[in-house]
């Protein structure tokens, strides 16, 4: 990924631009452009890890945040809880956890590391975390 400046973003990606670079700056080299004028930023995750890149991106008016494996995104509601969210996954206190019945999507959501997720018969949840340290699938 080539890495942008926020000149050419929209006023929401020019200010996920703007935090990120004041909190992150080693992550300067991960930003790039997500369509016209929306920002992608891929942060490549720990060896082992099953996270595969923890990636921030803008689309229109939302933010938000994933992993590599399918259906592990997850939309937060401005700068001050995205910085909260990144800081939790990457010191593995959250993990994703991505909850399915069958091949049927049914949420996705984070979980503080230790808890764990209720769920209904047939489900099964999948925990990921950015070391891989706490990985697990739990089923019902």
């Amino acid at each position: 990924m080539k890495a942008v400046s926020a000149e050419r973003l929209n006023p929401l990606a020019k200010r996920v631009w703007k935090c990120l670079m004041r909190r992150y700056p080693d992550w300067r080299e991960h930003f790039g452009r997500h369509g016209a004028n929306d920002l992608e930023v891929g942060v490549p995750a720990p060896t082992g890890s099953s996270a595969g890149y923890l990636v921030v991106f803008t689309y229109s008016d939302d933010i938000w945040v994933r992993y590599n494996p399918p259906r592990a995104c997850y939309a937060v509601d401005g700068e001050e809880e995205l910085l909260s969210v990144i800081d939790q996954l990457l010191s593995d206190n959250a993990c994703f956890l991505v909850i399915t019945n069958g091949n049927e999507w049914v949420e996705t959501t984070l979980i503080l590391r230790g808890h764990m997720p209720s769920l209904a018969a047939g489900q099964t949840a999948q925990m990921i975390s950015w070391s891989g340290k706490y990985d697990s699938v739990i089923k019902a």
